[in-house]
């Protein structure tokens, strides 16, 4: 089946039945949180989510506002994307509730951060909307992927619902290429330092 990841922080997933109702066994506990991770842009050159700009090891974008929350996970993709989720990452630790409720899975994190996940036939494509602990829409994503692509492509968006950037991997793989600001550039979501808790870990319960 089609891989799927959170508005970026994707993971492969495996679709098993609980019933009557699909449930998301993640099988790569790979998203965005903590420690180092690599962007590198099509030059080659590493990226510092920090700043923009090439050069040096990357520390991804981490604008986390002092005192925790939602919005202290640092983030591993480009500043293009993180600028629009910086209050609404999934934590790298803790804990997460998933409930089926009004035609959406819905995935609530012990950071406040809420997810919800609509899929056909009730969107056109599988759209993910993260929320933020006071319950605004912060950004979402939007798999665009042909019926018979051999490539996941995932737009993202803004608040707003402007298109921010636009990401592709391998269906095998969570190498992305991202293109936004008029650059393109390369990011591994293998990397450990992308890891955070994943819907697959939601114990079932009632999400608010």
């Amino acid at each position: 089946m089609r891989s799927l990841r959170s508005g970026t922080r994707w993971v492969r997933e495996t679709a098993v039945r609980s019933g009557g109702w699909m449930v998301l066994a993640l099988s790569v506990g790979v998203a965005c949180g903590g420690g180092k991770g690599k962007i590198v842009d099509a030059s080659g050159a590493e990226f510092d989510g920090k700043t923009g700009d090439a050069g040096g090891t990357s520390t991804r974008s981490d604008s986390a506002p002092e005192g925790g929350g939602a919005g202290s996970t640092p983030d591993c993709f480009p500043d293009c994307i993180a600028r629009v989720r910086r209050e609404c990452l999934r934590p790298t630790t803790g804990s997460c509730t998933h409930e089926f409720r009004g035609n959406a899975d819905q995935y609530c994190y012990s950071n406040g951060v809420k997810e919800i996940r609509t899929s056909p036939p009730f969107v056109k494509n599988l759209t993910v909307t993260f929320m933020t602990p006071k319950g605004a829409i912060c950004y979402s994503t939007e798999d665009v992927s042909g019926p018979a692509a051999a490539t996941v492509e995932v737009v993202f968006r803004g608040a707003s619902g402007k298109e921010v950037a636009r990401g592709m991997h391998p269906y095998a793989t969570f190498k992305w290429t991202i293109v936004c600001d008029g650059r393109t550039f390369q990011v591994d979501e293998s990397d450990p330092a992308c890891t955070t808790v994943l819907p697959g870990q939601c114990a079932d319960g009632t999400c608010r």
